[in-house]
């Protein structure tokens, strides 16, 4: 019998890279980084993180409950009701990382509005916000 590559079961080939890896494969996405310019609690009680330049129109899309005002620029939390503004912070850096951006604070990024206790509890957060 002839040889029928047609018929054959389909036998993916691994490219060279990737020789001798076993387990998943994952892919490393490159991470633009951005410094946080402004964090702010609004009048509204939410919370408030501007980026130094980049833009977050589209972070609706990753459902986690942070949305972005195009105006003003900031990405922002709902009004905190069981979680905290540390855990809201969390939310909205994994929420840019899922976009491809790691935002990092900055010993140039300005707090408007927010109490010591917030701010140490959102700096105390960064560790476990940027697993």
């Amino acid at each position: 019998m002839a040889y029928d590559r047609f018929h054959e079961p389909y036998q993916p080939q691994r490219p060279e890279y990737f020789a001798g890896f076993a387990g998943d494969i994952t892919l490393n996405i490159l991470m633009v980084k951005d410094e946080v310019a402004a964090i702010t609690i609004d009048g509204q009680g939410r919370l408030c993180v501007t980026p130094l330049s980049a833009t977050f129109p589209y972070i609706y899309r990753e459902a986690m409950e942070v949305g972005w005002d195009a105006g003003g620029k900031f990405l922002f939390s709902p009004i905190p009701k069981e979680w905290s503004y540390g855990r809201w912070f969390q939310q909205i850096i994994s929420s840019t990382k899922e976009q491809g951006y790691e935002l990092v604070l900055s010993a140039a990024t300005v707090w408007k509005s927010v109490p010591d206790s917030v701010r140490q509890e959102i700096t105390a957060s960064i560790g476990e916000a940027n697993v």
